[in-house]
């Protein structure tokens, strides 16, 4: 994120020395925003970066990433079909709720009419790309749906799951490693295995 009042946001690749060797895409400054107005699941630029270096990114606003190899050139382009998850009154209450203070202290919150594409990205050690969606899972408070493509591009499954895969998620050998908040307010590493079950044969 670029500082006031500049705004917006960039992804590139950068050398050691924080020099750019290229641009990915950028994303221009909401010139109507208003201080004090905090704009509620609006589509975003996103992306990571796999164990081997490749870039994945996309812009939430479409079901459409972009696979990228080190050198910045596109080697695969994913699309799904997607139909766009309405933001219902129950949704708006999650977010109030969250944004309490805010909201106390005179806040005001924008909320679009509909979800955007998908809300995160990651990358496996397997080059597998895990698509964090907006879709909750009924009756369990901070699970989603995600979509799981293997590493060339093909959809391979939708799974419910609790765990954060932010930027400092870490896979290695089958195994997850994740930052999570307890109910008490501390963060602690959890490891999760990973197994797959596709048509009774396990692997």
């Amino acid at each position: 994120m670029a500082p006031p009042p500049v705004g917006g946001k960039d992804i590139g690749k950068y050398d050691p020395n924080f020099e750019p060797l290229f641009m990915i895409a950028q994303e221009e400054q909401n010139k109507n925003h208003k201080r004090g107005e905090f704009d509620i699941a609006m589509p975003t630029l996103l992306c990571a970066v796999s164990p081997n270096g490749n870039i994945a990114w996309g812009n939430s606003s479409v079901y459409e990433l972009h696979i990228l190899n080190p050198e910045g050139k596109r080697i695969r382009k994913i699309q799904k079909a997607h139909s766009p998850l309405a933001l219902t009154a129950k949704e708006k209450e999650r977010y109030e709720k969250e944004y309490s203070e805010v909201l106390a202290s005179g806040g005001k919150l924008n909320f679009p009419g509909h979800f955007p594409a998908f809300m995160n990205i990651a990358v496996d050690d397997k080059e597998w790309l895990w698509v964090k969606t907006y879709e909750r899972v009924e009756g369990e408070e901070n699970s989603y749906y995600f979509d799981i493509f293997d590493a060339e591009g093909k959809y391979m499954a939708k799974v419910p799951m609790r765990v954060n895969l932010d930027q400092s998620a870490v896979w290695k050998e089958k195994v997850l490693y994740t930052i999570e908040t307890g109910k008490e307010g501390f963060q602690m590493i959890k490891r999760f295995k990973v197994r797959w079950k596709i048509q009774g044969i396990a692997s």
